[in-house]
């Protein structure tokens, strides 16, 4: 009785396996090739091994070659040859729909879809994950309008020190708003001296708009700048101003970006900061969709990376990346904050 149970839970996996499939195909999570080496344009999903991850393939229409594809090809699933489809996913969907760590993502994929998974496996997830994230919000940082040129919008600018870090590394932010999109920007940099705030102004937000700081001595470039009309409003002072041209939208980001990192991770290596950080971009900027629509997002974004792959993306020379920190010899970035 139990090798037939245990011959009909194969069976089950294999169908829901192959159901899986069929419906990331359908959606395009999945890309089937346009035509078989033959020439022949029609081919199929089908289940060559019922108990193996790359047991379902495409398959050509074509019966005198028999041509079979990966079905994994060019989607984000290729890395993840090992693992079955539905684990992969359900692993994404308690990253970013659930905001789960790694030890109560391997709690939770073992109690629901009853299969052993390890935390490097889960680890290697998270990591494509956040690099994909990471990735696409820099094509993005390029390729989309922030700030229009004397769009009257109201953008508020601060800088903030995250100090959560492995490695006792602090890391600077800066951040821009616009106040009534509430559309926003993040880089890391080195410091927040008047020089470096000046090259982010100038890259995300056109002349002509409404730049509301603090009174940092960092802004003072902005003072009596015919190219942008000032608005400061001095904090020690109990002044955040009020409505559009309140800074009351960015201090509230800081908090939300801090607060989904410290309930996650509660630590994160100050050398893959800046991903931890798009990650937390990403949850924020989706954070009114249902699981669905946010997963759909998420596979855009992975789209996007791969039909841009070698853009050239940020200024090296004023901004951070991952490679500017010491990461001193430790890659299990996860380890101390989700374990």
């Amino acid at each position: 009785m139990e090798i037939e149970s245990e011959e009909e839970n194969n069976t089950d996996n294999s169908n829901n396996e192959y159901e899986l499939a069929t419906k990331l195909k359908d959606i395009g999570f999945l890309r089937m090739p346009e035509k078989c080496i033959c020439g022949n344009t029609r081919l199929n999903i089908q289940k060559l091994n019922s108990n193996k991850p790359s047991g379902i393939v495409y398959r050509c229409t074509n019966y005198k070659y028999k041509h079979t594809y990966n079905i994994r090809k060019n989607s984000f699933f290729e890395p993840f040859k090992r693992l079955k489809l539905n684990i992969v996913l359900e692993t994404v969907k308690c990253m970013l729909c659930k905001q789960m760590n790694i030890e109560k993502t391997k709690i939770y994929l073992e109690n629901t879809i009853k299969e052993k998974i390890s935390k490097p496996s889960i680890r290697k997830i998270f990591k494509y994950v956040r690099e994909t994230i990471k990735k696409y919000y820099e094509i993005e940082y390029v390729s989309e309008i922030f700030g229009e040129k004397n769009a009257n919008d109201v953008f508020a600018i601060d800088e903030s020190l995250f100090t959560h870090t492995i490695n006792n590394q602090p890391v600077w932010v800066i951040g821009a708003i616009n106040n009534r999109t509430k559309n926003f920007r993040l880089e890391t940099v080195f410091n927040r001296d008047s020089e470096i705030l000046k090259k982010f102004v100038n890259k995300y937000i056109d002349k002509g708009n409404t730049i509301v700081s603090d009174g940092w001595a960092g802004y003072s470039f902005l003072n009596n700048n015919p190219a942008y009309n000032h608005i400061v409003h001095i904090h020690g002072g109990g002044d955040f101003g009020f409505g559009i041209t309140s800074t009351s939208y960015i201090e509230g980001l800081w908090s939300n970006i801090k607060s989904k990192i410290k309930m996650i991770y509660h630590i994160i290596p100050s050398f893959n900061f800046i991903s931890f950080l798009r990650e937390s971009e990403f949850r924020i900027k989706n954070n009114k969709k249902n699981y669905e629509v946010l997963l759909i997002e998420f596979f855009k974004c992975f789209d996007c990376t791969k039909n841009l792959e070698n853009t050239i993306i940020s200024d090296a020379h004023i901004f951070l990346h991952d490679s500017d920190f010491n990461a001193n010899s430790s890659n299990d970035e996860d380890d101390s904050s989700s374990d």
